[in-house]
């Protein structure tokens, strides 16, 4: 996982939906690691949601949770995009800093905007 190079625009976090993972061995649990060590290295959150009781034994196990937090384990999707966007708000169109140029739009004096 690399950072956009000249990117304006960043990525802040990463949800995985487990669902369909019903088993996982420490072979899979090493490539969850090697994903969280990824985005710790470029700073993004990882989040797993939907994660089976199994899978999550093997990942405990395994150390997963020396990388990540485990309150970066969600019942859902929802939950995971509530839990970011609530440590991450939403950049604004107001806050030209963090908008790509191909966003911004100028707004003349007195049209109301």
């Amino acid at each position: 996982m690399e950072a956009a190079p000249d990117s304006e625009a960043s990525l802040e976090g990463v949800i995985l939906s487990m669902e369909g993972v019903n088993f996982i061995d420490a072979e899979g649990a090493d490539v969850l690691k090697a994903i969280a060590d990824a985005a710790n290295n470029i700073d993004v959150d990882l989040h797993l949601a939907r994660v089976k009781p199994q899978v999550l034994d093997v990942v405990e196990r395994d150390g997963l949770f020396e990388l990540i937090s485990r309150s970066h384990v969600h019942d859902d999707i929802a939950a995971a995009v509530g839990f970011h966007t609530e440590r991450h708000p939403p950049m604004t169109v107001s806050d030209d800093r963090h908008v790509p140029p191909a966003v911004r739009t100028e707004i003349a004096p007195g049209t109301g905007g």
